[in-house]
């Protein structure tokens, strides 16, 4: 057999880790709940915008990244809110993609002074949890929200990617510039796993 008749094509599908009928539901749920919408094209902020994802990197990168004086917003992506907070550190903006109920165990110490931004496909316990704090919704691009979000509205990204490649285009609309990525290896780094803090669900 020649190489070429070993050949196959490859079909790649654009999928959520939960249903479209539970990220349906999740929307629906959610948009009941009467928050606000990302607003886009917000004014350019002076500040750099420092996003902590989950990888083992993370930490040691915002270690030094504190070192440099630099004067930065901090936005943490699901796991790194906890990471960011065991460092003393509270972010000033919280965002989450994922459409799992098991991710609300990232919100075991939601703080006042943190704005959270949830997808609106989030399971409905994570906005039970946040209910008394500052959340703002966005909508990702897929099949499930643009069949169920009404017109106008703002997708964020294609139909497939992470809250780590979503939090750029939310950060360049609510006005930053000046992106600092930290904690997006996800790589098998010395502590063993791919995430920079134990989650069971991964």
């Amino acid at each position: 057999m020649s190489a070429a008749e070993e050949l196959f094509p490859l079909r790649v599908c654009n999928v959520c880790n939960t249903s479209d009928t539970v990220c349906i539901e999740n929307i629906r749920s959610a948009l009941a709940r009467g928050l606000p919408d990302v607003q886009p094209h917000q004014p350019l902020k002076d500040k750099a915008l420092v996003v902590l994802a989950s990888g083992p990197s993370g930490p040691a990168a915002l270690e030094k990244m504190l070192e440099t004086g630099i004067d930065f917003d901090l936005m943490a992506l699901n796991g790194a809110y906890n990471v960011a907070l065991e460092m003393g550190l509270t972010p000033k903006y919280f965002a989450m993609l994922d459409a799992r109920a098991v991710n609300v165990n990232f919100l075991d110490d939601p703080r006042k002074e943190t704005k959270f931004y949830v997808a609106s496909q989030c399971a409905p316990d994570v906005f039970e949890v946040l209910r008394k704090n500052d959340v703002t919704v966005f909508h990702k691009n897929t099949p499930a929200a643009r069949e169920t979000v009404p017109d106008p509205a703002v997708f964020f990204g294609g139909n497939a990617g992470t809250i780590g490649s979503t939090a750029l285009s939310l950060a360049c609309e609510i006005g930053y510039g000046h992106l600092i990525l930290l904690g997006y290896d996800s790589s098998l780094a010395s502590i063993g796993c791919s995430q920079s803090r134990y989650q069971p669900q991964n």
